[in-house]
């Protein structure tokens, strides 16, 4: 069994943090990157807290997976699923250079 893949326990809330970023990313064109964002938190943060959050979250990446088609995201996800920790934080900055500057 995983540890939720942190150091402070707060496995939930990467779980909601890590999808929230996977939303953001698919919203700007990359959802294949929110894919493979959905694949890591699924195997490494998931544990199934009931947050009324999650119903949104899950909400918003049904969406995202249906506009990428279910075979690609199934695909991006298992990807995802086998990243380690260094390989999802290349993949996080990857996508942060790629998403475009919106004014703060």
């Amino acid at each position: 069994m995983h540890d939720g893949g942190d150091r402070l326990g707060s496995a939930p809330g990467n779980d909601q943090l890590a999808r929230a970023l996977a939303i953001a990313c698919g919203e700007c064109g990359q959802a294949a990157v929110a894919a493979r964002i959905v694949g890591y938190a699924d195997s490494h943060f998931d544990f199934g807290t009931n947050m009324p959050i999650n119903a949104w979250l899950d909400q918003h990446l049904a969406a995202l997976a249906e506009a990428l088609g279910a075979d690609e995201w199934e695909r991006a996800v298992r990807a995802g699923a086998q990243l380690d920790r260094r390989s999802f934080m290349r993949l996080i900055t990857l996508a942060e250079r790629d998403l475009p500057d919106r004014p703060g």
